[in-house]
């Protein structure tokens, strides 16, 4: 009996997560459908803490070379903001520091509503995507049209 209940619970919130959603956790994937595509990834790990994992795409055309990239790392959620910092790979401590040679990627998150999220490049990511992406832009949560 009791296998059966958790059985339909686990069914029934599998099955709207739009309602998810609404209850606090900011979990699930969000997208735009612009000419830089700009997708986030939020897993839930514990209380506010979450994995976030970033993507953008700008594909190849007669006007642009084109370019793609993405960056993971953990970000808390406190009064709908968020700071990611993610050790830049890229960076080289014996150079000068620059907009593109900082020790971190640091991206700004936002929540706008429920169900849009917006996204700052602050700094030090150009290593992971490359001179015609970023990091910026406005994404919504797939569940938002339902």
């Amino acid at each position: 009996m009791l296998r059966s209940l958790l059985l339909g619970v686990s069914i029934a919130v599998s099955a709207f997560p739009a309602l998810a959603q609404y209850q606090g956790s900011y979990q699930g994937h969000y997208s735009n459908n612009q000419a830089m595509a700009l997708s986030a990834d939020l897993v839930r790990k514990d209380g506010d803490r979450y994995s976030v994992k970033l993507s953008t795409v700008v594909p190849i055309n007669d006007k642009r070379p084109g370019c793609a990239g993405s960056v993971e790392g953990e970000a808390v959620i406190k009064d709908k903001r968020a700071t990611m910092r993610i050790k830049n790979e890229g960076f080289e401590p014996k150079s000068p520091e620059s907009a593109q040679n900082r020790p971190y990627c640091e991206i700004k998150l936002t929540f706008l509503d429920k169900y849009k999220l917006k996204i700052d490049e602050v700094s030090g990511c150009s290593y992971y995507h490359g001179a015609a992406c970023s990091f910026s832009g406005v994404v919504e949560h797939d569940a938002s049209g339902i």
